[in-house]
């Protein structure tokens, strides 16, 4: 849901709010890729290499079906 409130997030930013592990959001981020619901861009500033996240659409549909089918 985090990536839910913002166009994009680096995985540092992302790692922080979620307070997890490098392997343990490495892990997660790439199965989210594969079901398509989150597109990870590799590219670099000022020679630092950075990973960015953004929500598919395909992740907002899952995550609103998911919402609405446990709402809080």
């Amino acid at each position: 849901m985090v990536l839910a409130g913002t166009q994009s997030m680096s995985f540092r930013d992302l790692q922080e709010i979620v307070a997890t592990n490098y392997g343990n959001l490495s892990l997660h981020a790439r199965r989210l890729e594969s079901f398509g619901y989150v597109r990870i861009e590799k590219h670099f500033v000022d020679r630092v290499p950075r990973t960015d996240y953004h929500l598919t659409a395909e992740g907002r549909r899952a995550l609103d079906a998911y919402l609405a089918a446990h709402p809080r």
